[in-house]
């Protein structure tokens, strides 16, 4: 039981150094004026493409405070586990199926401007 109790604090050790040491690249690598945060009084949707740019701010937020729920509710599973084979099984999907999520999230966030520098839009900021 201490063998799996130690496994799986060494994994999730291991997801979070390598989140921590991801941070400074992810912040050096933003080169537009910021990020765009959801708009909070007086939303007008002047051109199709700003309506889009704001729904996708909205749901990458949304989905970025459930993924951070999703990763404290599989610690809470780790630790109520007991060392049961099932609960641990299930606390591992769940952390790897919201590290997949945030990865995604993360990704799309930044297609936009990997498309518009490689097909030659310098100016090209996303959303």
């Amino acid at each position: 039981m201490k063998n799996k109790i130690s496994k799986a604090a060494g994994l999730i050790s291991g997801i979070s150094s390598i989140a921590v040491s991801a941070l400074p690249f992810i912040t050096l690598a933003q080169t537009g004026p910021g990020p765009q945060l959801p708009p909070t009084t007086n939303v007008q949707f002047t051109t199709i493409s700003g309506a889009l740019c704001t729904l996708v701010a909205w749901i990458f937020t949304i989905l970025v405070v459930l993924t951070v729920i999703f990763i404290l509710w599989a610690a809470y599973n780790y630790l109520t586990s007991g060392g049961d084979e099932e609960k641990i099984k299930k606390a591992n999907h769940q952390l790897l199926y919201a590290a997949i999520a945030m990865i995604v999230a993360i990704l799309s966030r930044g297609l936009p401007f990997l498309v518009g520098q490689f097909l030659g839009a310098g100016s090209f900021q996303g959303c």
